[in-house]
């Protein structure tokens, strides 16, 4: 006897994704106008 009785399912993948560079905020705030503090807030 089956305990599962609804539609089947399966995880066909996974995955991730890291950028290749950091941006930290004293680098956003050379970019745009704004600091490290405000961005903080």
């Amino acid at each position: 006897m089956s305990f599962f009785q609804g539609v089947p399912v399966a995880i066909r993948g996974s995955g991730m994704y890291a950028p290749r560079k950091i941006v930290t905020n004293n680098d956003l705030s050379q970019i745009v106008d704004t600091s490290d503090e405000w961005i903080r807030e």
